[in-house]
């Protein structure tokens, strides 16, 4: 058995785990140091917003719960931002929130253009790309 057991906190702060090995003759103890990094983010290149419950939103594995200070602005191909995301929510559903656009609609189709900034030390710079909105 597991004396007080408890779930590893995944942290950026190096840690110790014990581990305790035993059967019934014998026990052995032992220690390591567990560093941990933060994953870069995978941005998918497409998503279609039209409800069939299969890649809806625009969701960045790896954002939510790790980069806490992130910030995703959405740009039309004209350069018009349409959309602003930080850390309370990391996807983006296609509907345009801001600027020029802001009908509250689904935006049309075509490409888009995003820029994250994750306001972390180990990625200083922003992530540029695009993404496709199709249906």
């Amino acid at each position: 058995p597991i004396s007080n057991p408890s779930e590893y906190q995944n942290g950026t702060d190096p840690q110790t785990i014990y581990v305790r090995l035993e059967n019934d003759v014998c026990f052995a103890t032992g220690s390591f140091l567990l560093t941990t990094e933060n994953c870069a983010p995978f941005i998918p290149q497409g998503f279609s917003p039209n409800g069939d419950g299969v890649n809806d939103v625009f969701e960045i594995s790896n954002l939510l719960n790790i980069y806490e200070n992130f910030e995703l602005t959405i740009y039309s191909r004209e350069g018009n931002l349409i959309h602003t995301a930080h850390n309370a929510d990391g996807f983006w559903d296609g509907v345009a929130t801001e600027g020029l656009l802001f009908t509250g609609s689904l935006v049309p189709v075509g490409t888009y253009y995003y820029v994250l900034a994750l306001n972390d030390p180990k990625y200083p710079e922003p992530f540029i790309g695009w993404v496709y909105v199709n249906y």
